[in-house]
């Protein structure tokens, strides 16, 4: 029995030989089809191209074009998906000596990767340059691990969607760090931005963006959505550490159902302004030592639920822990209101802005009556005080986490 199985073993041994080294072959040339070709620029290397649109204009789709160390005074187009990766971000810098955009993807160009450049020196010339622009219907961009500083813009989106722009740092942009206008679905995270005049700033009907996991620091705006022409909706605003700028999170105008969630929003002068907005909802935030913690002016119908809401106090201007100004149909519900100079307070000119619910707040002590939230109702001329309440508040606060 053995002895006829001898020569079967053998022949099935040579045909397996035969086709291991073949399958081999062909899963190393689809594995080498789908990550395209590498093209080199700068180093040592024999061929290596000596500067960055060459090599990109010798690249085909899927390609990627590696960059080495070293500054490259160059403003760059890309009209085909490549990836363009630097050896190191601190050291691969790009600079596009005060002219145009330094990188700019023109339209219809899906799939384009840039990581690891320090990217700067765009034209300064208005809001609309910058170091990265992306036009219109370029979507799935990926950009990642750059630096870009003292510039007009740091990178610019128009019409553009599902894309990510992750840990980034941005540093002194004279207008934005990072600029959408009517982009849909991108994922912001784990980005630097400072000493912009807006950190994030969505632009017309830009929806259904992540902005998490960010650092906002000495802006004058941290994040700013302007509904001027059209607002947005569905965009969710999570994670983020928001400090030491005038305006925290400032939604501008017809922005509609966004969710402001889990922010840590410290030491700005205002922490989260709606100002003519309407049905968003902000959630489980710590609002901690700004002039006023939460500021509606106008607009209608927002839930502030869950909040920490903790010393808050300016001398001038808008003050305490809410603010409302003109706004109705608000619900104010389950929020820690500890040591804010005053806890709430309202302003109305006119009779159907005074229609807020006020319920089940923790207003800093156990509380065996209604709490009364002291406003004032009337126009330049006859201003009166006023009064809502809170008829059932909290005994104790609730457990919210960041709660001081």
């Amino acid at each position: 029995m053995n002895k006829k199985c001898l020569p079967v073993g053998i022949i099935l041994l040579f045909i397996g030989t035969a086709i291991i080294p073949s399958t081999a072959q062909n899963i190393e040339k689809s594995s080498s089809a789908s990550r395209g070709h590498w093209l080199y620029v700068g180093g040592s290397g024999p061929g290596n191209y000596s500067r960055i649109q060459e090599a990109i204009n010798a690249s085909s789709e899927g390609d990627t074009v590696f960059v080495y160390s070293g500054t490259y005074k160059e403003n760059i187009v890309i009209n085909h998906p490549i990836s363009l990766i630097g050896e190191n971000k601190h050291t691969t810098i790009i600079d596009g000596m005060a002219h145009d955009e330094v990188v700019y993807i023109k339209n219809n160009v899906n799939g384009v990767k840039i990581q690891q450049f320090t990217i700067h020196n765009c034209s300064k010339a208005g809001p609309y340059y910058a170091d990265i622009h992306i036009e219109y219907y370029s979507n799935n961009t990926i950009i990642s691990d750059n630096i870009f500083y003292n510039d007009a813009t740091g990178v610019l989106l128009h019409l553009s969607n599902y894309g990510s722009l992750i840990n980034n740092t941005f540093d002194n942009c004279s207008y934005d760090g990072i600029h959408f206008v009517e982009c849909h679905a991108n994922d912001v995270s784990y980005n630097i931005i400072s000493k912009c005049d807006n950190g994030i700033f969505l632009e017309a009907e830009c929806s259904s963006n992540n902005i998490h996991g960010n650092i906002l620091d000495s802006n004058s705006c941290g994040i700013y959505a302007d509904g001027t022409w059209g607002g947005g909706s569905s965009n969710n605003i999570y994670d983020n550490l928001i400090e030491n700028n005038k305006w925290g999170i400032y939604l501008y105008l017809a922005f509609h159902n966004n969710f402001i969630q889990n922010n840590m929003v410290i030491k700005n002068r205002d922490g989260i302004s709606l100002d003519g907005v309407y049905d968003n909802t902000v959630q489980n935030n710590s609002v901690f030592i700004n002039g006023v913690g939460i500021l509606l002016i106008g607009g209608a119908r927002t839930l502030i639920i869950r909040n920490n809401i903790t010393q808050n106090s300016h001398i001038v201007r808008f003050t305490g822990g809410v603010f409302i100004v003109d706004s109705s149909g608000n619900n104010i519900i389950q929020n820690n209101f500890v040591r804010n100079i005053p806890q709430a307070t309202f302003l109305c000119t006119k009779a159907e802005a005074s229609s807020n619910q006020w319920l089940g707040n923790y207003w800093g002590k156990h509380m065996i009556f209604p709490k009364l939230i002291l406003g004032r109702i009337g126009n330049f001329f006859t201003v009166i005080p006023w009064i809502q309440f809170d008829f059932h508040p909290a005994q104790v606060p609730y457990d919210v986490p960041g709660m001081r």
